[in-house]
């Protein structure tokens, strides 16, 4: 690694596959974290598969094809392959993000046909608020990666599908609607569900 590219990472966490990883229908080339220090730049890249961004913490921009857009806590920003992209945290604060690159079998039908055409035909819309807690798994899938266990492979594969699930309702749903159980006006719990 370049000098350049390794002074300014406070943190990064990098599983790469150049030959990628079969998971079910998912091959996987990279997953992990990074935590870019004030000012640092990703150098830019053509990405060579889909990729799914998620900020953790801090403020920062992502370039993808000439456009930039600010991101910050709670963003969501989707890469398709041959995108033309860099990464920038702001000059004044650190950037942390949660990254995933991976291909999909196309050659599948129904739940799987349609989010492998949902990777491969993004359309202008690439970044969003997280309005499905895709965060959690992706922590997991990191977190999974870095202290492995056992069934380790299991767990990856439902991980995996789990982020790819939550990145399509994101862009492609509504917002869920909190679960509310039905409750009855006699009841105790009515009380402490409407505080809730």
């Amino acid at each position: 690694m370049q000098d350049a590219e390794r002074f300014g990472k406070v943190y990064h966490f990098d599983n790469s596959m150049p030959e990628s990883k079969r998971y079910g229908f998912i091959r996987l080339y990279q997953v992990g974290e990074m935590q870019c220090s004030a000012g640092y730049e990703v150098p830019r890249h053509v990405q060579f598969c889909s990729e799914i961004s998620y900020i953790v913490s801090g403020t920062g921009s992502f370039e993808c094809n000439g456009e930039t857009q600010r991101v910050e806590e709670g963003d969501l920003f989707l890469n398709q392959v041959g995108d033309n992209h860099l990464i920038r945290s702001d000059p004044r604060e650190n950037l942390r993000y949660l990254y995933l690159g991976f291909l999909l079998d196309d050659r599948l039908d129904g739940d799987y046909q349609v989010l492998s055409r949902f990777f491969a035909e993004l359309g202008p819309v690439r970044l969003l608020k997280d309005h499905y807690d895709i965060r959690t798994p992706l922590l997991r899938l990191v977190n999974e990666f870095y202290t492995g266990g056992a069934c380790s492979q299991l767990a990856i594969e439902s991980l995996l599908n789990e982020v790819l699930v939550l990145a399509y309702r994101n862009f492609r749903e509504a917002p869920p609607k909190a679960f509310l159980p039905p409750k009855a006006a006699d009841t105790a719990g009515n009380t402490v569900y409407s505080a809730i």
